[in-house]
């Protein structure tokens, strides 16, 4: 028998299954971010005062609603950046960088990542304060793909729920189990990748009440195991930390909506940032103006 037959055909299938799941993993495609274009108007009368309006934001023909809570906004002059809000932004940094949040357009709603690739010991999170934690008052931990809750911690999962509809604990029913690991992703294995379940946590701490989806376990270079969550105070709960002077702060540059109490940016809608007691851009400045939705950089043109 000539064994060097079936042996060949064998490696051949190996190779074509090998280049096609490659394939599948090059052209992944994350489902974060919009297909939205952004159309910025630079205004045409800056100065050098402290409170100029600087650019009018639209969206191209054919956008989505943008929830706020997802989305992020910055202006870049020269090396300093300025980010936008309709309320307060992030100026303080957490501890050995390990936690690391952003503070979503809406000034209320934390982006935060976790560092979790040490094998041999977790990352804690304190979710109140928005920072690295002893574990003694932490709300979660990580490692890897392990996420556990704190003992003390009282919560529940709602399957397939978007981050905007949550909006209450009223008739839900909680668990304090916290001793087996959250069952909060997906493993895709013909992308190779892990996927976050659709779906809200709804968690308690004493009187207070947080939501969290998890969004990514990829940071922005696509390297695993940086867990990214999006958390939300529930109720009549106030992030302990937009309380911190040292960690928050009134935002440089304010944005303008047309229906300010909205939780989106609706797509026939334009929205005009602006100058809030900070020479931010003069009429010679060059301004760069970055916006991130769910993370993903999204697509702007001036005009």
């Amino acid at each position: 028998m000539d064994w060097k037959k079936p042996l060949g055909a064998t490696l051949g299938i190996l190779v074509v299954v090998a280049v096609i799941w490659g394939f599948f993993i090059v052209q992944f495609e994350s489902p974060l971010g919009t297909d939205n274009v952004v159309e910025i108007q630079r205004s045409e009368s800056l100065t050098n005062d402290s409170n100029d309006t600087l650019a009018t934001l639209s969206f191209a023909e054919g956008g989505e609603h943008l929830d706020w809570a997802s989305t992020e906004i910055i202006v870049k002059v020269g090396n300093q950046q300025f980010p936008c809000s309709f309320g307060s932004i992030l100026i303080g940094q957490t501890n050995a960088s390990k936690v690391s949040p952003t503070l979503s357009a809406d000034g209320v709603t934390f982006t935060t990542e976790i560092d979790a690739t040490d094998e041999d010991s977790f990352t804690h999170f304190n979710i109140s304060t928005q920072r690295g934690s002893e574990s003694n008052y932490s709300t979660l931990r990580f490692s890897k793909t392990d996420i556990y809750f704190a003992q003390g911690i009282d919560w529940t999962f709602i399957a397939d729920a978007e981050f905007n509809d949550v909006s209450t604990t009223e008739n839900l029913t909680f668990s304090n189990d916290t001793n087996e690991r959250l069952d909060w992703y997906t493993y895709d294995i013909v992308a190779h990748r892990v996927e976050p379940n659709q779906g809200v946590y709804v968690i308690q701490i004493g009187d207070e009440s947080y939501k969290i989806q998890f969004l990514s376990y990829y940071n922005q270079d696509d390297e695993g195991r940086h867990p990214t969550m999006l958390i939300g105070a529930l109720e009549d709960t106030t992030f302990p930390a937009l309380s911190d002077s040292t960690f928050v702060a009134p935002s440089p540059c304010i944005i303008l909506s047309e229906h300010p109490e909205s939780m989106y940016w609706n797509a026939s809608d334009y929205v005009v940032l602006a100058e809030q007691q900070t020479n931010i851009c003069s009429q010679e400045c060059d301004m760069e103006l970055f916006i991130f939705h769910e993370t993903m950089q999204v697509e702007t043109r001036f005009i």
